[in-house]
């Protein structure tokens, strides 16, 4: 079992973490205070330097055991029950963002679903699949 510390980028909107700033330096703030892993909060995967952070994870030894999704929801308001469409669409796409830099790194991606109206949300609909982009398909 890993230790893992919740670290977010600089443009984190939720204040409830151990470290939010410059990414590279929360992954060694992590491992100075004790971690082996990090569950790395992020708004939109496409500012961050991939091959940057998995050479100061090398260097750390350290691995990423999580990505959260949840600062796009709180930065942009994207989620998957929203009544428009088009936030649907934008926030499928960016999960899927999410899943591939996760997978640069073997990480598991939490998705944050803010449920507003238990009408929008039909759970038994969502088909059960083994590749995670094919769930969004349907949405």
């Amino acid at each position: 079992m890993k230790l893992a510390l919740v670290i977010s980028t600089s443009d984190a909107a939720f204040n409830a973490l151990a470290f939010r700033g410059d990414l590279l330096n929360g992954l060694v703030m992590a491992k100075e205070i004790g971690y082996s892993a990090v569950e790395i909060a992020i708004r939109d995967p496409k500012n961050l330097d991939v091959p940057q952070i998995e050479r100061s994870l090398q260097q750390l030894n350290m691995s990423v055991v999580a990505v959260g999704t949840g600062q796009a929801f709180l930065v942009e308001k994207l989620n998957m029950v929203d009544p428009d469409k088009t936030v649907r669409n934008l926030t499928r796409e960016r999960l899927k963002e999410h899943i591939d830099f996760a997978s640069h790194f073997g990480a598991f991606v939490i998705i944050v679903v803010h449920i507003r109206d238990a009408e929008l949300v039909r759970l038994r609909e969502i088909p059960k699949c083994e590749n995670g982009y094919r769930a969004f398909e349907s949405l």
